[in-house]
């Protein structure tokens, strides 16, 4: 099951660690009964205990690498392994997306000043792969620092249990990033000494929306 205070976690969230490999737990122990014949028994002094150290089935998921997209209008992490969130994803434009907040250590404030208003998350066809994708005037940029919301990720597999800890990312450039275009449109193609000029540049693209 999930860590709790009665279940012994490592540090890094990983299964392996001095914290249950080379645990000490003292054990004491009592027995009562209603019976007289039983009850005026006395306790033995040596009481045998066997114990069965059964570890999680896989670690938890690990970032390997964190980039923009080349279209510079989403930010891709991806794990070492399939992953999957706790909480249960809800529809959104006909896919499987969520609110980012569920799997970054970010407020609902953050994501929108990084990544912009409506921004949301979603796993990729590839579910070692999660995106987050950029709403309306999104600010993050290369080397920027972020973190996953703690016990947030498991890996996909059967019988895992274990969730990512202090798993931090750096977000890094795309692959094939796509160059601005910009296109100017003036106002007049003649104007008179003290007439103005206006520039027109929407009609540019390639910005990621930014």
């Amino acid at each position: 099951g999930a860590p709790s205070k009665n279940r012994p976690i490592c540090s890094n969230g990983k299964r392996f660690c001095s914290a249950i490999t080379g645990r000490i737990q003292n054990l004491t122990h009592d027995i009562a009964s209603t019976d007289p014949v039983y009850k005026a028994l006395a306790l033995a002094e040596t009481v045998r205990v066997y114990i069965s150290v059964v570890y999680d089935a896989t670690d938890p998921p690990q970032v390997v690498s964190t980039s923009f997209t080349n279209l510079l209008n989403s930010i891709t992490i991806a794990f070492d392994m399939q992953a999957r969130r706790k909480q249960t994803a809800v529809s959104n434009g006909g896919s499987s997306s969520f609110d980012c907040t569920n799997v970054l250590a970010l407020t609902a404030a953050e994501v929108s000043l990084y990544f912009g208003a409506g921004a949301y998350c979603t796993f990729s066809a590839t579910p070692s792969v999660l995106k987050v994708i950029f709403g309306t005037a999104a600010s993050v940029s290369p080397s920027d620092k972020f973190a996953l919301r703690p016990l947030a990720i498991s890996s996909a597999a059967v019988g895992a249990s274990l969730r990512t800890l202090n798993e931090s990312f750096v977000v890094g450039l795309p692959a094939q990033p796509t160059a601005p275009t910009v296109v100017l449109a003036g106002s007049s193609t003649a104007v008179g000494i003290c007439d103005d000029l206006v520039l027109d540049g929407s009609s540019s693209y390639g910005s990621g929306g930014r």
